[in-house]
């Protein structure tokens, strides 16, 4: 809540000096949010408002009263793009300057991580689809795993 009334205030200051530019208000995973700690509740004051502009991120589809109020954009699971994810994540090389002396052993290491990457990617998904395990691991977790395993 006073997120959203500092944004506004802002707002409110640029509105006065005439500039174009836009408050925005970002909340990452909204849908992990205790309904019984911090409701969620105290958003739609706001949110019917519209004073300043609202992005929220979740993997847990919200509630009615929060999903009438927004744009939905869903996207399924797909094992390509988790396999293209765990690549990108596992043989990113380092700045672009060091780029043109590693392009050489790129092709290299994106052969050797493939076999490893496939067998990494299936059992995530395996384990995604177990309700209760899906609760506390998720694709956060998977690319942190990955990054950590390409050290």
């Amino acid at each position: 809540e006073n997120v959203f009334k500092i944004a506004i205030k802002r707002q409110e200051t640029h509105d006065e000096a005439n500039l174009n530019v836009f408050s925005v208000v970002f909340m990452e995973d909204a849908g992990l949010v205790d309904e019984h700690n911090e409701s969620l509740h105290d958003l739609h004051y706001f949110l019917d408002k519209h004073r300043v502009s609202f992005v929220a991120t979740s993997s847990h589809i919200l509630d009615a009263a929060k999903s009438n109020r927004a744009i939905n954009l869903f996207r399924p699971q797909q094992q390509d793009d988790l396999y293209t994810l765990a690549t990108g994540c596992y043989t990113r090389f380092g700045s672009s300057d060091r780029r043109q002396s590693v392009m050489g052993r790129r092709d290299s290491v994106m052969s050797r991580s493939q076999h490893f990457i496939s067998r990494l990617c299936l059992p995530y998904e395996e384990l995604m689809k177990q309700q209760m395990l899906s609760k506390f691991f998720g694709l956060r977790d998977f690319i942190h795993m990955i990054s950590y395993l390409r050290r």
